[in-house]
């Protein structure tokens, strides 16, 4: 029966590259509840995890996406030092081999991600690129600033959040972590038309304090998504932010409605 199982899991797999194409660009946003995590996975068969989600929910959202017997994982990246954000990466580093961890200031985070931090992984600003094949990462965020100001950028965790271009052909994604208005002005003057990309993972769970109209009408993508918990009680997302996002034409995506997605392009179209 396990031979049969695992038969089965690699025909599935099969078809999946067959139905989207092999050369495909594709996004999972996972349901982890109130938190984020997305798994990229790109036309060269590189694997890379942004953020981790809360608990260990991770795990059974990445063994549902790949197969329970898959334990590749290229990359982990986790945007800022939340929990919600970074908890699940100590499980994905218990079951998986990573080849590298990318995350910055953890100042004000708890002692066993500062240790971890230390130990595990590197820092990834303003400027940095992953390239993998034809398909680029960068991060447009954090530019980190000198002397008194740094001390206090690194206390706020959400200023501090990882901000990224995926970049791939023709198509282009943005995702923000939980980076707030403060940081999407300062986007939008330096980065402008670049930001004008066809998928947006929205800051913050649809928190008020992001997606503010100037950056939306900036990116105006296609498809917004916001990972959100059911019921949350932070009341995210915002009635404000999803009236925002119908005015500039995006049709909208949650993980508390719809549960797992997934998002690919060939480079040219974008499928979900």
């Amino acid at each position: 029966m396990a031979v049969i199982g695992l038969a089965l899991v690699i025909l599935l797999a099969e078809w999946k590259l067959e139905w989207r194409g092999r050369d495909a660009l594709v996004f999972t946003f996972l349901n982890v509840g109130q938190g984020d995590s997305i798994l990229i996975e790109t036309p060269d068969g590189s694997r890379v995890l942004i953020d981790g989600g809360p608990g260990d929910a991770v795990l059974t959202e990445l063994a549902e996406v790949s197969g329970y017997l898959t334990r590749n994982i290229d990359y982990v990246m986790v945007t800022h030092a939340d929990s919600d954000h970074f908890e699940g990466v100590f499980e994905v580093a218990n079951y998986y081999d990573p080849k590298a961890y990318y995350i910055n200031i953890p100042a004000g985070s708890k002692k066993e991600l500062e240790e971890w931090w230390k130990e595990e992984s590197t820092g990834f600003t303003a400027g940095d690129v992953l390239t993998l094949g034809e398909v680029e990462i960068e991060a447009l965020w954090p530019a980190i600033p000198d002397g008194e100001e740094a001390v206090q950028f690194e206390e706020d965790r959400n200023l501090s959040s990882i901000v990224v271009r995926v970049a791939y052909k023709d198509f282009c994604g943005i995702l923000t972590g939980d980076a707030p208005v403060e940081v999407e002005e300062q986007l939008a003057l330096e980065y402008a038309e670049a930001l004008d990309c066809e998928l947006l993972k929205v800051g913050h769970h649809g928190s008020s304090g992001s997606s503010s109209i100037e950056f939306l009408e900036t990116v105006t993508p296609d498809v917004a998504v916001i990972s959100v918990g059911a019921e949350n009680r932070y009341g995210h997302p915002s009635a404000e932010v999803l009236e925002r996002l119908k005015s500039v034409g995006t049709d909208i995506l949650r993980t508390d409605e719809e549960g797992r997605m997934e998002i690919w392009t060939d480079g040219e179209h974008m499928y979900w």
